[in-house]
């Protein structure tokens, strides 16, 4: 075999080396939020949303033919202190009165935190994950809130009884047929996780968590064409309650609209929790943003109702960074005097 021979199959078996490594893609990304928080009349440092203080690990493998691998490992964290799980560590229940302090719910060993899963993507059918991430209703509900669930403003209804980010999960998303995705998601039961909630005489209005007696269920569908966006949800937990939502923007170009509507069994007893919410998102300028909303529930095993207004503004320094600051106020009934004490937050936010 000649000297030009063995070269070309030697360029050759490179290339197809090459090729094969250029399949597979692994990403670092994430981001940092830190900021002045005044909640209840106590005064703390937090992110806007624990969902800001992360890092994500993600990864694609092209298997060709329209198909491909991928994966997702998220963790959180909080700058304020170092731990792990950022501002889900905080007990809303103990912490009304002001002063807040750990949920005992929350593993602050647990590492990596939140969602992680391995998936397998067709781009004619969809795509199947498996692990543990948001089950539908929890998945669709944060698309529709003009301050992305984000800040004391926020008035994201929550899906208070939903499935949340569930161990042992099995996630069907097709691709889009003329606008249309279907979202279904099971669980198995025996899964080591806590994603069957309850509300009890002692804990009204904020739900315990407990070990599962069913396997959680839930299911979506999505509808999104041009400045419309629509979405139905359903939810079984792991305590057998049930769930429902409904969603939708529509980007008028000037201002961009948001609307949430839910409703959740709460125990065994008939008790149902309703909330809805609408809030608008003004951008100006590059980048920047001023949020309005109004967010309303009730619970009936409660006297009255709970409601919140939200303003606030988000301003770009660069593409990667953003000051917000926000106010809110919430009154009704259903909350108590601490928790309808004026909000109001400043921080800032970095992407990377």
């Amino acid at each position: 075999m000649n000297a030009a021979i063995k070269r070309g199959l030697a360029m050759a078996a490179l290339s197809q080396f090459v090729a094969g490594a250029s399949a597979q893609t692994v990403n670092i990304s994430g981001s940092v939020d830190e900021g002045y928080r005044r909640i209840g009349g106590a005064d703390t440092m937090a992110p806007s949303n624990s969902t800001r203080d992360i890092v994500l690990f993600t990864g694609n493998e092209d298997l060709g033919g329209g198909n491909s691998i991928f994966f997702y490992i998220q963790n959180r964290f909080t700058l304020a202190n170092g731990q792990m799980n950022g501002a889900n560590a905080v007990d809303p229940v103990t912490s009304k009165s002001g002063k807040q302090t750990l949920n005992p719910n929350v593993d602050l060993t647990q590492q990596p935190y939140r969602q992680d899963w391995i998936g397998w993507r067709n781009n004619l059918i969809g795509d199947v994950r498996l692990g543990r991430m948001q089950f539908p209703l929890q998945e669709l509900n944060g698309n529709y809130d003009a301050f992305d669930t984000s800040t004391v403003a926020s008035v994201h209804t929550g899906g208070v009884e939903a499935s949340m980010r569930t161990n042992g999960t099995i996630y069907f998303r097709s691709a889009f047929f003329y606008g249309f995705r279907l979202h279904v998601a099971y669980a198995t039961r025996d899964n080591g996780g806590t994603q069957g909630f309850i509300q009890t005489p002692t804990t009204v209005g904020q739900p315990m968590a407990l070990s599962n007696s069913v396997a959680p269920e839930g299911a979506g569908l999505e509808y999104n064409h041009g400045a419309v966006s629509l979405s139905l949800a359903y939810d079984r937990n792991g305590a057998n309650l049930k769930s429902t939502g409904a969603y939708g923007s529509y980007n008028f170009g000037w201002f961009k609209a948001f609307t949430q509507l839910e409703q959740a069994q709460m125990d065994y007893n008939g008790t149902m929790d309703r909330r809805w919410s609408v809030s608008v998102a003004i951008p100006f300028g590059v980048g920047n943003k001023v949020k309005v909303g109004y967010l309303q529930s009730n619970n009936t095993a409660l006297p009255g109702i709970s409601k919140k207004f939200g303003i606030g503004v988000d301003y770009s320094l660069s593409k990667l960074t953003t000051v917000y600051t926000d106010f809110a106020k919430m009154g009704g009934k259903e909350n108590t005097q601490a928790n309808n004490l004026p909000r109001f937050d400043i921080g800032l936010w970095h992407r990377f």
